[in-house]
């Protein structure tokens, strides 16, 4: 199915320029029609806070691509977050980010994608983009994209888009049926929606989302997936979904 969003980390401890490049991201996809998910940490430490103890880090990261300031406030700098994060076996793309040239030979030890130097150019910034989209198609092409969320005993879990048959939200909950079992997420299910590839998934209610894979049938009144369960269907969702459910099949993109 066609790749939908870039997600990237901003590693950047200041604020403004952390700003000013998610803006130049935000502008790169609406250019290119693909989306960008930009998340900002002020440090090495903050970011690996976030996504250092869950697979996030591992060769099916989360994110597509890390900006990374080289000069960074806090114990680790850039580079050293770049060496730690690929010994760990994360396959982003790194693009580095920083006011001086001087580190530019040690960027590319660690298979840095770039280098760019601030004030960052557009020009400069969308080329690196572009040539990471590429990557992640590639890589996405190989094998489904695994997201990593918190489950509601505060454990991580490995979810692969995919294998994700329905979701349904239970109060400050949200119940993922998979080809796996059933899991429980300790996430807002607007935020699950946004995450999720449009491509993959539909949203016949507004408390359920369903993977296209595993819509076995649509009728007016509910959508049935392929382990039997029953989803209801919103009267004027019908058209959309059944429009969906014909565009996946057909490999067209959809954005219902």
């Amino acid at each position: 199915m066609p790749f939908n969003k870039l997600r990237i980390a901003i590693c950047e401890d200041d604020p403004a320029a952390a700003a000013f490049i998610a803006e130049l991201a935000g502008r790169w996809g609406e250019d290119r029609r693909c989306g960008a998910l930009t998340e900002h940490f002020l440090s090495a430490e903050a970011f690996l806070f976030r996504c250092g103890d869950c697979q996030c880090i591992k060769s099916d990261c989360f994110w597509d691509v890390l900006l990374l300031d080289i000069e960074m406030a806090g114990k680790k700098d850039g580079l050293s977050l770049a060496r730690e994060l690929r010994e760990k076996g994360c396959g982003a793309a790194v693009i580095f980010i920083t006011g001086h040239k001087d580190f530019v030979f040690e960027g590319y030890n660690v298979s840095a994608l770039n280098y760019l130097v601030k004030p960052v150019k557009e020009d400069l910034l969308f080329e690196s983009l572009d040539r990471a989209l590429d990557g992640a198609k590639a890589s996405d092409n190989k094998k489904g994209r695994a997201l990593v969320f918190t489950a509601a005993d505060g454990s991580k879990v490995r979810l692969v888009e995919i294998e994700i048959i329905y979701a349904e939200a239970e109060g400050h909950f949200i119940k993922v049926v998979s080809v796996g079992g059933v899991i429980r997420l300790r996430q807002p299910f607007a935020e699950l929606a946004e995450l999720l590839d449009p491509t993959l998934f539909c949203q016949p209610h507004r408390s359920y989302i369903a993977g296209l894979e595993h819509i076995a049938g649509i009728t007016r009144n509910g959508v049935t997936l392929d382990n039997g369960v029953a989803l209801p269907l919103s009267r004027l969702r019908y058209k959309g979904i059944n429009e969906a459910f014909i565009s996946y099949y057909r490999k067209e993109p959809n954005h219902v």
